[in-house]
């Protein structure tokens, strides 16, 4: 099983960004240290952090909306009746109906209403498309480091907390260990939904 072209693409982004930190490190470490580097080191990390949580939750987005396309390709191939759906769902208590084949109304918007980086939100979302990541071995062996994570985002976003706590090296072990998430996530995606 490969991975998606999503995926892909952002493992891409992620291998840029580590080359990013790499450079950054070297000239700090290096014997004549890039001076507005070495100054503004804990710029670099908030960046780079915020930069990876970025990447993770528009990876999620995106693959929970691919998984929503692929589900409405599905429902096209039977035009199964909107009215019959409405009706099995709700009892008939809504009484607008649609003379239509089903589909589903998901937005890319209603997926950023419901989905972000923290991991609580990723089960729930992704519970709702059918796949359940807590049974996933690889999620689950990564998702308290990437709880750690994006709490570090949002603290640095939402209270301009420093990330001198955490040097380049800390970040890239991150970006590995993010890299692994998505793997998981993606695999379900594709074991579920045969998404490429």
């Amino acid at each position: 099983m490969t991975n998606t072209n999503i995926l892909i693409k952002y493992n891409k982004f992620y291998d840029d960004l580590s080359s990013l930190i790499i450079t950054a490190k070297e000239k700090v470490l290096s014997d004549d240290p890039e001076e507005f580097i070495e100054n503004n080191v804990n710029f670099f990390n908030k960046s780079f952090m915020v930069m990876s949580c970025a990447y993770l939750e528009s990876y999620l987005k995106e693959i929970c909306f691919a998984v929503v396309n692929e589900v409405n390709s599905k429902l096209k191939i039977y035009a199964i009746p909107n009215n019959l759906i409405r009706w099995s769902i709700i009892k008939n208590k809504d009484k607008e109906l649609k003379f239509q084949d089903f589909c589903l109304c998901i937005t890319k918007h209603d997926i950023d209403d419901e989905l972000s980086g923290n991991v609580a939100k990723t089960i729930s979302t992704f519970a709702k498309v059918g796949i359940d990541l807590l049974n996933s071995t690889d999620f689950y062996t990564y998702k308290d480091t990437i709880g750690f994570v994006v709490t570090k985002r949002n603290n640095i976003i939402h209270h301009n907390d420093e990330a001198s706590d955490l040097s380049f090296d800390d970040i890239l072990i991150h970006i590995d260990i993010i890299k692994k998430y998505l793997n998981a996530i993606d695999y379900e995606v594709i074991k579920a939904f045969n998404i490429q």
